[in-house]
């Protein structure tokens, strides 16, 4: 389970050269003034975050991890972002936040396996939604991208599976049965 909606989540960036698709960019520094992450959470408007030294962790490779607050996901849904910098191509996010739920109110409000794969399937295909409204976009210099559009259609593919499995009360995986042959 997870991400949370209202607690501080560090989520991933890659940023590779736009003109191979490959090579990492590395030592980006935080307050790097060509450097822009943009949010949304969904329904809302398009954010830009103010970056702090402690929100930007390089790792290895290209990758980075950004921090962020339980104000910045204070709601339920799916949230966006993306990370820009020149002559880069990066890491497009899209995840969704949920309210953390207590084994007591998973009893109480009947929150079964179906009910959760009906609610992520509803995002997944809210996402395809905010996709189809434009996919890429421009701001002066600054090209924004929203999430993948063959990955969303993969998860919506997926969760619909998953309704129907749950609905009809299969299990995961192959059956397997086993026959003993007998003489009579």
């Amino acid at each position: 389970m997870g991400p949370y909606a209202g607690v501080e989540n560090w989520l991933p960036a890659l940023v590779v050269l736009e003109s191979d698709l490959t090579t990492p960019i590395t030592g980006i520094a935080w307050d790097d003034a060509e450097l822009v992450v943009t949010y949304q959470k969904q329904g809302g408007a398009v954010i830009v975050k103010a970056l702090a030294e402690a929100d930007w962790v390089e790792g290895a490779d290209g990758a980075y991890a950004i921090r962020f607050s339980a104000a910045e996901q204070a709601t339920e849904g799916l949230f966006f972002y993306w990370v820009g910098y020149p002559n880069a191509d990066t890491y497009d996010g899209a995840i969704r936040l949920q309210r953390r739920v207590t084994a007591a109110e998973q009893v109480i409000e009947g929150d079964t396996p179906l009910a959760e794969a009906r609610r992520d399937l509803a995002l997944w295909k809210a996402a395809l939604r905010a996709i189809a409204t434009g996919q890429e976009y421009q701001i002066g210099t600054r090209r924004l991208r929203r999430a993948d559009l063959k990955e969303c259609r993969a998860m919506v593919a997926y969760y619909e599976g998953e309704v129907d499995r749950l609905r009809c009360g299969r299990s995961r995986g192959a059956r397997v049965m086993r026959f003993v042959p007998q003489d009579r």
